[in-house]
């Protein structure tokens, strides 16, 4: 569904923010069918934002070595963060930012 600039500023918050939640909710159900819990969702993020980072970081780093390629590396890295920072976010997360005395579950990565 596309809309036009004009349609986007006549809409109310509240309208334009319920077509956001169903669109984003429709991607969901998309991408991870009827297992759309909160840590799925959290996985599936985690693994765009790391996708999306390393494909960064390689157009970033591609024809360095050495110190050029650490630095571009650490501004793609930065650059990346401030252009996209909930999927930066999501792929830093760590069981230490995810612990129980953070007020959320760890995550149960065993197999099987």
């Amino acid at each position: 569904m596309e809309y036009t600039v004009q349609q986007i500023l006549a809409e109310d918050v509240g309208g334009w923010n319920r077509l956001i939640a169903a669109d984003l909710a429709s991607e969901l159900e998309t991408q991870l069918g009827d297992k759309a819990t909160v840590p799925a969702i959290r996985r599936l993020l985690a693994v765009k934002g790391f996708r999306e980072l390393r494909k960064r970081l390689e157009l970033e780093t591609w024809d360095k070595r050495g110190e050029p390629a650490i630095r571009a590396m650490a501004m793609g890295m930065r650059a990346f963060a401030h252009e996209r920072p909930g999927l930066s976010a999501a792929a830093f997360r760590s069981t230490a930012t995810d612990s129980p005395s953070n007020g959320e579950p760890k995550a149960n990565n065993s197999v099987g």
